[in-house]
């Protein structure tokens, strides 16, 4: 139809010499063209370019970073530590004063997680790092009197076995003591003292009450 269309328009074009119905005919010619084949020299993938990099394409570089959490606070009860190593008088003095810190902050328990960065980069510790890393806290916390408590360890993938550590300090004050409420539901002789026993006390029950005479 569009080359009929072409014909008829092409031949009242000749026979009246209308230079605009001539241009016309040009103009539906070109629109009617099948589109060119795509050129295999310019037929490249695109790089998304970013303004901020100025004519360097970006980079994601989140492909090939390990897991990775919140960066540290100034301020608050969490401390990040990437590896200890000095264990002198004098870099274990200021650990206990940036603990104080931590603790103050933390109305007398502050948090720190071995094997995490500053910015909050999961890069882990190996076993050696890690009992380096916690003499020095343990040295630390001695200073100020404290007490240290392993709470868990998240072994970080493809790092070849590295584990991020988390600890907590606790301040041995019998005036400033965590008050924790737990309320248990259930039937008779289902074990909600034992329990409460096991956990409070971190010794298991042996059947007969072991656990809540620990106490």
């Amino acid at each position: 139809a569009v080359d009929t269309a072409l014909g008829l328009l092409s031949s009242m074009a000749r026979r009246g010499d209308d230079d605009d119905l001539r241009a016309r005919v040009d103009a539906l010619r070109v629109a009617s063209a099948p589109p060119s084949p795509p050129d295999p020299q310019h037929d490249e993938e695109l790089i998304v370019l970013d303004p901020m990099e100025g004519d360097q394409p970006r980079i994601d570089n989140n492909k090939n970073k390990v897991d990775q959490i919140e960066p540290e606070q100034d301020d608050g009860n969490v401390e990040y530590k990437l590896k200890l190593t000095d264990e002198t008088e004098l870099r274990v003095q200021r650990l206990a004063s940036q603990m104080r810190y931590r603790c103050n902050e933390g109305g007398s328990e502050c948090i720190y997680r071995l094997g995490v960065e500053d910015d909050g980069t999961m890069t882990g510790l190996t076993e050696e790092d890690y009992q380096s890393t916690i003499r020095c806290i343990r040295s630390a916390a001695a200073m100020n009197s404290y007490s240290v408590h392993d709470l868990c360890r998240t072994p970080v993938p493809n790092t070849g076995g590295r584990s991020v550590y988390e600890v907590s300090i606790r301040e041995h004050n019998e005036d400033s003591y965590i008050d924790v409420k737990v309320a248990i539901a259930g039937s008779v002789d289902c074990g909600k003292s034992t329990l409460l026993s096991v956990l409070t006390n971190g010794q298991p029950d042996n059947g007969r009450g072991a656990a809540r005479l620990a106490g």
